[in-house]
C-alpha cells in the first residue's frame, strides 16, 4: 500500500506517495485492477484574480 490505508506492502515508505491513476477495469467478479504511476506535478495552483 502506498497511499496510505490498508496492508503496508511497502514498510520503507515513510509517507504516502503522489500517484496518478492512469487506468482502471472492473472485472465481473467485483476485482479492480488499478495501474498507477508516480504523479509528476505535485503542486497545488491556485485560481484567483489578480
Amino acid at each position: 500500500m502506498a497511499l496510505g490505508k490498508g496492508l503496508p506492502l511497502f514498510s520503507e515508505l515513510t509517507a504516502p506517495k503522489p500517484l496518478k491513476l492512469m487506468s482502471s477495469k472492473a472485472f465481473p467478479g467485483g476485482a479492480v485492477a488499478q495501474i498507477y504511476r508516480p504523479a509528476l506535478n505535485t503542486i497545488a495552483v491556485e485560481v484567483g484574480r489578480l
